[in-house]
């Protein structure tokens, strides 16, 4: 497993992202720091992420840090 963390975008050197992560690429977001945002610009915070993690060519799920499982 690699990680790349980054708290805004991903830098100025994506084609070393991109070599370091090679094919297969999955992505997990966690957006938790836009956590104090509105609903609407959570959203819209979230899905452009996840955009530019699409357009990079990876396969992107949200890991919901607010959601705990428990009942």
């Amino acid at each position: 497993m690699r990680l790349f963390l980054s708290s805004q975008d991903f830098g100025n050197h994506q084609d070393e992202l991109l070599e370091l992560v090679g094919p297969g690429r999955n992505a997990i977001l966690i957006a938790n720091a836009a956590d104090y945002k509105t609903k609407a610009e959570r959203t819209e915070r979230v899905a452009y992420e996840i955009d530019g993690l699409e357009k990079l060519g990876f396969a992107v799920k949200e890991l919901d840090l607010r959601i705990t499982g428990r009942k």
